[in-house]
């Protein structure tokens, strides 16, 4: 993570903006996706659907406790699949 600094010398206001590289969790979770496919568990009990960084929610505004929300987000960014198997 970085933290870009702005400075406007003509209004005097500061910006600061963080910076995340998330090319690593998107080749992370390609390979993942094609190696589990529709990612269930070997003991069949759980499915890992996605795998999002937590900056990535919340620079988009999402509730990580609002399951639908989350729902909604991945289905808008496939990217962030890791297996094709629904919810």
């Amino acid at each position: 993570m970085a933290v870009i600094f702005d400075y406007d010398e003509k209004t005097g206001k500061i910006t600061l903006t963080r910076v995340v590289d998330i090319t690593p969790y998107l080749r992370a979770n390609y390979e993942e996706r094609k190696e589990i496919g529709k990612g269930i568990s070997k003991s069949k009990v759980w499915r890992k659907v996605a795998s999002i960084p937590i900056d990535v929610l919340i620079s988009h505004g999402i509730d990580i406790n609002d399951d639908e929300a989350i729902k909604d987000f991945i289905k808008k960014h496939p990217e962030y699949r890791t297996s094709e198997g629904g919810f």
